[in-house]
């Protein structure tokens, strides 16, 4: 008499049926069940979220282009000695409401401490740049902060540029004058 049973792992097996069989049968179960099980694994992990919130940046106006004028040689003798100061501004205007302040960061090729060389064919001279009020130097790396009025939404820099000598102990020579300075401005 034949006796067809059905395993656990879903084959047939044919013959008598014998303790045997069942036990080779109930055997391969956790066999497999293991190797299944060898892919399945848990560990911990952690997601870190960072940012920043800033303030949205206004428009910048300004005047870019300074014309010093022309300045005789001979008023740029000794070390002391500089040209007259030119205005110059750069208005921060529509800012957000919620930005308070403005603070801009100079910089350029740099002559003696706090002044900026030129790049014209003039020797011996240097470019000045200062806040129109107080006369405060900004030269490289310098800062300058201006309130954002509340009702305007808007700051002004106000600033002076001029030539001078550049201190060295030798007189200016004619020629051309030209200086970039780079303004950075972060808002607050």
């Amino acid at each position: 008499m034949n006796i067809i049973t059905k395993g656990y792992l879903g084959f047939i097996m044919k013959g008598k049926f014998s303790r045997k069989n069942t036990l080779i049968s109930l055997g391969l179960v956790p066999l497999a069940l293991f190797a299944m099980s060898g892919n399945a694994s848990a560990a911990d992990s952690t997601i870190n979220i960072t940012g920043n919130v800033v303030a949205s940046p206004c428009s910048i106006e300004a005047k870019k282009d300074v014309n010093l004028g022309d300045i005789d040689a001979s008023k740029l003798i000794d070390a002391d000695s500089a040209s007259p100061f030119v205005g110059l501004w750069v208005d921060v205007t529509a800012c957000p409401a919620t930005t308070t302040s403005a603070v801009a960061t100079f910089s350029g090729t740099v002559s003696n401490t706090d002044y900026y060389a030129n790049s014209g064919t003039a020797k011996n001279v240097e470019v000045e740049l200062v806040k129109d009020s107080g006369g405060a130097n900004l030269g490289n790396g310098k800062t300058y902060n201006v309130n954002i009025a509340s009702t305007t939404h808007a700051g002004s820099f106000l600033m002076r540029a001029r030539v001078k000598n550049d201190g060295k102990g030798n007189a200016a020579t004619p020629g051309t004058i030209s200086s970039a300075i780079q303004l950075t401005v972060q808002y607050k």
